[in-house]
């Protein structure tokens, strides 16, 4: 019985060595390791919300601005989208410091950036528009006076996003901004509108994302 168990390990050996060995020269080694990911959805912690000038302007033919959120569907799933309304003026300059106000509720720092999406439309004769990060973040709900986008003051980052009397993006990108936890920044936008009476009857549309990355402390 002794000699019986040794040769069955033998044989099984020798039979498995002999499998290895007739193997095809051109097969592939496929080893399949097995992960499970467990996907839970929560509250957003980037919060999008009206600034201080929404509202703020309500007369008929004068400066307005507005804030609304509402859904968009580009890809398999629903997003949120938020629309501002603004209004400039014929043959001037209008600028809302305060149109809308991007917050960082997580509990860790988080870096902004606007960046252009490309669906610019409508009429762009005759005026052009540019859309700003404050370069400072405030304690969330912060009162302070930033100034204006176009002083030497420092509030506003130096690139702003911004699309020409052609509807031609000019700066597709906006500077990056650094928002710690429970700090939010502003978005101001400047509108120039020439005398050209065309002006008055176009509607101009440009659209952007807001893209926060946290880097980890990197």
């Amino acid at each position: 019985m002794t000699t019986k168990g040794r040769i069955s390990r033998r044989t099984a050996v020798a039979a498995t060595a002999m499998t290895v060995f007739a193997t095809p020269a051109f097969a592939s080694l496929v080893i399949q390791s097995y992960m499970r990911a467990d996907i839970t959805v929560a509250d957003n912690c980037l919060v999008s919300r009206a600034g201080s000038d929404v509202a703020s302007y309500t007369t008929a033919a004068g400066p307005d601005a507005d804030f609304a959120t509402g859904n968009m569907a580009p890809t398999r799933v629903t997003f949120e989208e938020d629309t501002l309304t603004i209004r400039g003026m014929q043959g001037d300059r209008v600028i809302y410091t305060d149109v809308a106000r991007i917050r960082n509720e997580c509990d860790v720092p988080l870096t902004v950036q606007l960046n252009m999406d490309g669906s610019q439309g409508g009429g762009w004769t005759d005026r052009y528009a540019e859309v700003y990060l404050s370069s400072v973040a405030l304690p969330l709900d912060s009162v302070q006076n930033l100034g204006f986008p176009t002083d030497s003051s420092g509030n506003w980052v130096a690139t702003p996003l911004a699309v020409d009397s052609g509807g031609n993006v000019v700066n597709a990108q906006s500077s990056v901004v650094a928002v710690g936890a429970n700090q939010e920044i502003r978005i101001a936008t400047l509108i120039e509108a020439g005398t050209t009476p065309s002006s008055l009857s176009a509607t101009s549309s440009m659209s952007w994302e807001v893209m926060a990355q946290n880097n980890n402390g990197n």
